[in-house]
């Protein structure tokens, strides 16, 4: 979940390595600049109930095809095959796209990719999920006019991945739809269009974020909050020391105790971002006494980062 804007200098390009010259001062505020960006990078969007094991399904297909398939003959497979294989190549080529070390794949395969994506509105609805997530992750903002149009689509969980992947591409002309979205009744729309307004560095998704801070639903209050700690918004404060209170998270007994491990390693990030000094006392507390490790761990890492603010 990264994305330029109004926070607090953390998403500012880096500067080459510094010479002896430089002053502590100015090494001290380029490492305040790495831990911060490096911790948006890490503020992640939990559960969607959408499937996030595509590289998996990527490699099962292959395996299965027994041949190494280029993204140029998986899109092809989209247009031309079974109907089954269809979606299975639009789930493979969204795994393609997701892997590291991608970058072979060249930016001539978008239009091709939109115009399959266009055609598909007849076709199984999970043709146009995995396309929608695949655009995203071209990052090509030529996708923007379609995922706008598909945020009007019949089935929910393409409408999710068109949200997702217009906060991906990082066109603000996707903010005011997005803010439609976020007014949803339906909490999966909601909690998807908070974390994509968090993406967009866009001050018009203030409001709106602030409203979904009060929402009923504890996820959709979450995904606010750390959309919001993106901008560096004090309002966010409040719900992130809900995300800190492991008592509290107890108490919702839908949560699995893995669930409630993402919830508080998000809000520490999310506290470390917002630099706000009041936390401390809660951040010292879960460094000290916290069951999981892993929360431990990452309270040590955000009071350095407050720290240093």
């Amino acid at each position: 979940m990264s994305q330029d804007g109004p926070m607090n200098g953390a998403e500012a390009p880096l500067t080459p390595e510094s010479i002896r010259s430089i002053s502590a001062e100015s090494a001290g505020l380029k490492e305040k600049r790495v831990s911060a960006k490096r911790m948006i990078g890490q503020l992640v969007l939990f559960p969607f109930a959408i499937v996030v094991v595509c590289v998996a399904i990527y490699l099962l297909y292959s395996l299965l095809t027994r041949e190494e398939r280029t993204a140029h003959d998986l899109l092809s497979e989209v247009r031309a095959g079974g109907s089954s294989r269809r979606w299975q190549a639009a789930y493979s080529l969204a795994a393609m796209l997701g892997k590291e070390g991608r970058k072979d794949i060249g930016p001539e395969l978008v239009s091709e990719m939109i115009r399959t994506f266009e055609d598909a509105k007849t076709d199984d609805p999970k043709v146009r999920r995995y396309l929608a997530l695949s655009l995203g992750r071209m990052g090509d903002r030529r996708a923007v006019p379609a995922m706008i149009r598909a945020l009007d689509d019949p089935d929910d969980e393409t409408r999710i991945f068109a949200i997702l992947s217009l906060g991906a591409l990082g066109d603000t002309s996707g903010v005011a739809p997005l803010i439609l979205q976020a007014e949803s009744a339906d909490p999966g729309i909601r909690k998807a269009a908070g974390h994509a307004l968090g993406l967009l560095p866009d001050d018009r998704a203030l409001p709106v974020l602030r409203g979904m801070l009060n929402a009923h639903q504890p996820d959709v209050r979450w995904n606010a909050a750390l959309a919001l700690c993106r901008f560096g918004d004090p309002s966010a404060s409040v719900v992130i020391e809900q995300m800190l209170d492991r008592d509290l998270l107890n108490r919702i007994p839908e949560m699995s105790e893995e669930q409630r491990e993402d919830v508080m390693l998000n809000g520490i990030r999310g506290a470390a971002l917002l630099g706000n000094r009041d936390v401390l006392g809660t951040l010292a507390k879960l460094k000290e006494s916290d069951q999981s490790l892993k929360v431990r761990q990452a309270a040590v890492g955000a009071i350095e980062a407050v720290g240093q603010r």
